[in-house]
């Protein structure tokens, strides 16, 4: 197990520079990925799906960082389970410490859809809440790309069970890339 978590951090930090594979990537919570389902109403008791996805990435992936809490009164029906092969983890969803997510092997997005969809998580609600993304406390909103280098990402929209979500991050479009925020990120807007 030592080994496992090793490697799992290896992969999550193995980079970091800002690449400019993935500049533009975008992370969302949602019941339904292929139509951005952003609020959903569910009588109390009935069983429904939370997925986090990851979308307008140029390349693929290795990884993503993220927080992912809900005020939902309830309980997860089941384990998360892990839409790619090779899936390692160091925390999880209602995790204050964050949720840091690689894989073995690069991920790409449904070439049709242009989504990689990381995880579905099984709930039931009994009342009404949301489900919020915010940046890793420590890695802060990044991706790692194939070539095992951090790109930044916003976060386009968080999930409302039986209420309005709150809002994602502003001008968070696939056309608007996030601004590095890194020494290196800042140093190149003056070169």
């Amino acid at each position: 197990m030592r080994v496992v978590y090793a490697a799992l951090i290896v992969v999550v930090v193995a980079g970091f520079a800002w690449a400019d594979e993935n500049p533009n990537g975008r992370v969302f919570v949602t019941a339904d990925p292929d139509s951005h389902v952003s609020q959903i109403d569910v009588p109390a008791g009935v069983p429904f799906n939370i997925y986090l996805v990851v979308d307008c990435i140029d390349t693929g992936l290795r990884g993503v960082a993220v927080t992912m809490l809900h005020d939902i009164p309830g309980f997860p029906a089941g384990v998360p389970v892990y839409l790619n092969d090779g899936t390692q983890t160091v925390g999880g969803f209602n995790d204050p410490a964050g949720w840091a997510i690689a894989w073995a092997d690069c991920e790409y997005p449904d070439p049709a859809t242009g989504m990689l969809p990381v995880v579905e998580i099984p709930y039931f609600a009994s009342g009404p809440g949301s489900v919020t993304l915010s940046a890793h406390p420590t890695d802060g909103k990044i991706t790692l790309d194939c070539g095992y280098l951090e790109d930044p990402y916003c976060i386009l929209q968080n999930l409302g069970v039986g209420e309005a979500p709150p809002a994602g991050d502003a001008e968070c479009t696939c056309d608007n890339p996030v601004e590095a925020s890194t020494w290196g990120g800042i140093k190149a807007l003056y070169q």
